[in-house]
């Protein structure tokens, strides 16, 4: 797979992103587990305490195991994208989208993910790429409670999963 048909498939993805469902895109390590660097991406409801938009995140700068530093170029192409480090201490940047989103701004999101995993992390192909997803139980009691699904296999990626 090339890089544009990734982006297409990912910018589908996040389009149609379930409630509940949180997905990690990330490098195959030699286990074939989803490594870093990484994307990930949180639906509506998926966090606790629930939230009203999608959260895009990305690894940010000097994680153990990936110790890129963002050149300042990469970090003002972040910030026109759509992306700021986490205010929350954790070491990832950050994009909340509130639902529903202009296309517009999903398809920064799917090039912010393209510059953190292929020009910044150096994965020279989505053939390098795994994927893990879930989709947690939903919190209504009624009768067509969904009860999640801590397996979720999305082949629409073309990537595939750990």
């Amino acid at each position: 797979m090339i890089w544009a048909d990734f982006e297409t498939r990912l910018f589908e993805m996040i389009t149609d992103l379930p409630s509940r469902t949180v997905l990690i895109i990330g490098a195959r390590d030699d286990q074939g587990k989803t490594g870093l660097p990484f994307v990930q991406f949180a639906g509506l409801d998926a966090l606790y305490g629930g939230n009203a938009d999608i959260v895009a995140e990305i690894c940010g700068e000097n994680v153990p195991k990936d110790m890129a530093t963002f050149t300042a170029q990469q970090r003002n192409d972040l910030e026109r994208l759509g992306f700021a480090p986490a205010e929350d201490g954790s070491t990832t940047w950050r994009q909340n989208l509130p639902w529903p989103t202009p296309s517009r701004v999903i398809m920064n999101t799917v090039r912010a993910s393209t510059l953190r995993l292929r020009d910044i992390g150096g994965i020279t192909s989505p053939d390098q790429l795994t994927y893990k997803a879930w989709r947690y139980p939903d919190r209504t009691p009624e009768l067509e409670h969904d009860s999640g699904d801590m397996n979720l296999h999305i082949p629409e990626l073309g990537i595939p999963r750990e």
